[in-house]
């Protein structure tokens, strides 16, 4: 047998497990993209009501679902990913951080920046997705009906 009769045998015999590698990586990848796209319309469903539970859920799941790809024991995190990280731990730290609840000015000072660190988060993760957003108007265009308004200001106070 000649080199490529061996070469054309070896490419007969591998084909189909180059094929089924291709298509678990592509099954990885779309369900990495699920889980983002997840995480950012729940966000963007629930801005309104941020106390709810699925809104903190799919907060609480930004570090895993925005990790990157893990390739044995490295982590391989896009530019857009590694800003998500960086934008959320900015907002989490702000979460956490003292509002001066019993002083009503530090509260809203505390409260807006907030409002501004959870959209620069929407916006960076929209931007990983490929959506083209703009901070204001992640900020701004929220539906909030009067009772559910109500009810979210008497829950934060």
């Amino acid at each position: 047998m000649k080199t490529s009769d061996w070469l054309m045998l070896l490419a007969v015999l591998l084909s189909p497990l180059i094929a089924v590698e291709v298509q678990r990586w592509i099954e990885r990848h779309r369900r990495r993209q699920d889980q983002k796209i997840w995480v950012f319309q729940t966000l963007m469903a629930t801005r309104a009501a941020r106390v709810s539970p699925e809104h903190v859920r799919a907060l609480n799941m930004i570090d895993v679902t925005f990790y990157g790809r893990r390739l044995f024991f490295m982590s391989l995190r896009s530019g857009s990913e590694t800003r998500v990280l960086a934008a959320w731990k900015e907002y989490l730290d702000q979460l956490n951080a003292h509002s001066g609840a019993n002083n009503q000015d530090a509260f809203q000072r505390w409260a807006t920046r907030g409002d501004e660190l959870f959209s620069n988060l929407l916006y960076t993760m929209g931007k990983d997705l490929g959506y083209s957003f703009d901070r204001m108007q992640l900020m701004r265009n929220i539906y909030v009906p009067i009772a559910q308004g109500t009810l979210e200001a008497e829950f934060n106070e």
